[in-house]
C-alpha cells in the first residue's frame, strides 16, 4: 500500500512513499487537496460541480471520471475510495495531511492547556506552527471554479487564524516564563502573518 504525504501549508507538496510526485493537472491537484483537507467522502455530484461549473453534465461527469483516473495514477489506486456516488481517500493507510496534523496538535494544545502543562502545550504548539511554510495552497487556484476558489479562500483564512492564535498563545507563555528573546521571535512571526 501506498503511504501518502500531503503537505498544503505552503505551495502543495505529494509524497508517495517517500518520493515527490509532480502533480501538473491542477483539476487533479485541486480534488485532492478537498478530498484532503475536508477529511471525508463526497458525492460524485458535489465534486463534479465544484471542479466543473461551466461544463455541461454529460461533458463534467466524463472530465471528471478523468481526474479520478489521473488522480488514482499519481496516488495509487489503493489510496482512493470510489464507493457507489462517494469519492474519498482510504484513511486507514496512514495517509498524513499537515492540515489535519495541525488542526489535531492545536486541538492537543487546548486539551493540554486545561491541564495547565505549559511545557506540553508549549511543546505542541511549536509543533503545530512548524508544520507551515506558507499560506494555504501558495500559489494554486483554479481560474474556471469560483466555488473551489471560495472553499480555498475560507480555509486560507481559518488556517491563518489558528495559526495566529497559536503564535500569540506561544508568545504569552515565553514571556511568562521570561524567554523575552524567544517571545519576541514568535511576535514578529505573528505579524508577519498580518502586518
Amino acid at each position: 500500500m501506498s503511504k501518502l504525504r500531503l503537505s498544503f501549508l505552503g505551495p502543495p507538496l505529494v509524497e508517495r512513499d517517500g518520493t515527490s510526485v509532480i502533480i501538473t493537472r491542477r483539476k487533479v491537484l485541486a480534488l485532492l487537496a478537498y478530498l484532503a483537507v475536508s477529511g471525508h467522502a463526497h458525492g460524485r455530484d458535489e465534486l463534479t460541480d465544484l471542479l466543473y461549473p461551466r461544463h455541461d453534465r454529460d461533458r463534467a461527469m466524463a472530465d471528471f471520471r478523468t481526474v479520478l483516473s489521473v488522480l488514482r495514477q499519481f496516488i495509487g489506486t489503493d489510496s482512493l475510495v470510489i464507493d457507489g456516488e462517494r469519492v474519498g481517500l482510504r484513511w486507514e493507510d496512514g495517509i498524513r495531511v499537515d492540515v489535519g496534523e495541525m488542526r489535531a496538535l492545536l486541538a492537543e494544545a487546548r486539551s493540554a492547556e486545561k491541564g495547565g502543562d505549559e511545557a506540553v502545550v508549549e511543546r505542541l504548539l511549536v509543533e503545530a506552527t512548524g508544520l507551515v511554510r506558507g499560506e494555504f495552497l501558495a500559489g494554486f487556484t483554479l481560474c474556471d471554479s469560483a466555488r473551489f476558489d471560495e472553499w480555498e479562500e475560507q480555509e486560507r483564512e481559518g488556517l491563518q487564524g489558528e495559526e495566529a492564535r497559536a503564535l500569540e498563545r506561544l508568545t504569552a507563555i515565553r514571556e511568562a516564563r521570561g524567554a523575552h528573546g524567544d517571545a519576541i521571535a514568535v511576535a514578529r512571526q505573528r505579524l508577519m502573518l498580518d502586518p
